[in-house]
């Protein structure tokens, strides 16, 4: 359902290594998140003749995403994934310019009927995508999406039941309007099921007798499973599984698992040969192999204990305060700028070592709480460049402001920082003086 790059090292951008993982995995429908689309490279890699995109084919559904259709011989030729049918086409004019980037929906046949298949992202801005993402109440709008649901168009699908992947949270406003938009096609009784992400967070809703909307969890904690009678009132169940091998066989009821032994697992594939199938088994033997060649296993270091990734930068054991006071102002560039500066003062009038006593420097960290800087643990003992990858998944800039920049002035950064933001996103600032390590400081603290 989206925001498949980003993670451990093999989801860095451009994914070099994950592709071909991907492209092994049997699912039905595939969609896409944010991340995916704000590489120009990873994209471009992506959508390249015979990549991943190609690999899914029609299992690629992207009902608000568009990208450029590059033209041959001055006609317009059809994205990997593009039906070339009309119902895919608002009008001429957007043919000569742009295409779905995957599927607008697809049609799942099932033993219980046919399933419609949508799949939406949330109002991207022009700026955070290197494609377009038309806005869900605008898609609602446009010709091939009405179609489906007016029996008197060529263009209508018979289906039993709908499902949209949305990549927004379960509760997202969105989520309301197009559920009030699909029932209002598709009749009191249809079953509407929204299966959602982005947030990374657990959830759950009703939003009638015969819809529901489903977030599984985040980084692979859980597995989520949902399951519904189609047109039966209120026949949703769902459950969120521990993503380890020992829960998955309780769940599957492939042995009698305790919560003790589940807690004790170890994952080794030899502990429940019964489930390994020959195309399972070939694939942890190909992730094995990718992970070796990516150079994944490479060993950087060791952790003397486990630092949090939700903790705050006031907390002893948490990642943002060891992000804040050591590996920030260890980083190269930032020595490198204090070596220049320390040398600037050396040459000056003033006396040396009031200037080194005087000298400080701040950092100010921008923190999303959706996406923040550290999203994973960090474990103690051997610390590998996956390890690395997994805790701090996206490339941050660092960015020098000023030299002579009066405190209050940096206070008053922050504060406009945080006036401009959202809830959800906060500025922290750092502050080192002399040699003295760095102290976070909370903005409640400031």
């Amino acid at each position: 359902n989206g925001d498949f790059l980003h993670g451990p090292l093999l989801g860095a951008d451009p994914p070099l290594y994950l592709s071909g993982i991907l492209g092994r995995m049997p699912w039905d429908v595939v969609g896409v998140g944010e991340h995916e689309l704000e590489n120009a490279d990873s994209l471009g890699l992506l959508r390249r003749p015979g990549g991943l995109f190609d690999e899914w084919g029609d299992r690629l559904v992207t009902s608000n995403a568009r990208a450029a259709a590059p033209a041959d011989g001055g006609g317009r030729r059809r994205l990997p994934g593009s039906a070339s049918s009309s119902r895919r086409r608002d009008s001429d004019a957007a043919e000569t310019t742009s295409a779905p980037l995957g599927e607008n929906y697809r049609l799942l046949h099932g033993n219980q009927g046919t399933v419609l298949v949508l799949g939406f992202l949330y109002d991207l801005r022009s700026e955070e995508a290197v494609l377009t993402v038309e806005k869900v109440e605008d898609v609602l709008q446009e010709p091939w999406f009405t179609s489906l649901f007016d029996s008197k168009s060529p263009e209508s699908v018979e289906f039993d039941a709908i499902l949209v992947m949305a990549h927004m949270d379960a509760e997202d406003e969105l989520i309301t309007m197009l559920h009030k938009s699909l029932r209002g096609h598709a009749g009191p009784t249809v079953s509407i099921q929204f299966i959602t992400g982005h947030t990374h967070r657990q959830a759950y809703s009703e939003l009638d007798d015969y819809s529901s909307s489903f977030q599984a969890g985040r980084y692979l904690e859980t597995v989520g499973y949902l399951s519904f009678s189609p047109g039966v009132a209120r026949s949703t169940e769902h459950v969120f599984i521990d993503a380890d091998q020992a829960s998955l066989a309780q769940s599957l009821g492939m042995g009698n698992t305790t919560e003790d032994e589940a807690a004790a697992n170890d994952d080794s594939s030899d502990k429940y040969p019964d489930w390994m199938t020959k195309d399972g088994m070939e694939l942890s033997q190909y992730i094995k192999r990718t992970m070796e060649h990516s150079g994944a296993h490479q060993i950087l270091g060791c952790s003397d204990k486990r630092y949090w990734a939700d903790g705050g930068p006031d907390e002893a054991n948490s990642l943002s305060r060891l992000y804040l006071g050591k590996v920030l102002p260890s980083s190269s560039y930032l020595q490198h700028s204090k070596r220049n500066t320390k040398s600037t003062h050396h040459h000056s009038s003033h006396n040396d070592k009031n200037e080194e006593r005087e000298q400080h420097h701040a950092f100010i960290h921008y923190l999303r709480r959706s996406s923040p800087t550290v999203q994973y643990d960090l474990l103690p003992g051997v610390v590998t460049l996956n390890d690395i990858y997994g805790v701090v998944p996206l490339d941050d800039a660092i960015v020098t402001i000023g030299h002579t920049i009066r405190g209050d002035a940096i206070m008053g950064i922050v504060e406009q920082m945080n006036m401009n933001s959202a809830d959800e996103e906060v500025a922290v600032v750092a502050v080192e003086t002399g040699k003295e390590s760095p102290t976070p400081i909370q903005n409640e603290m400031m």
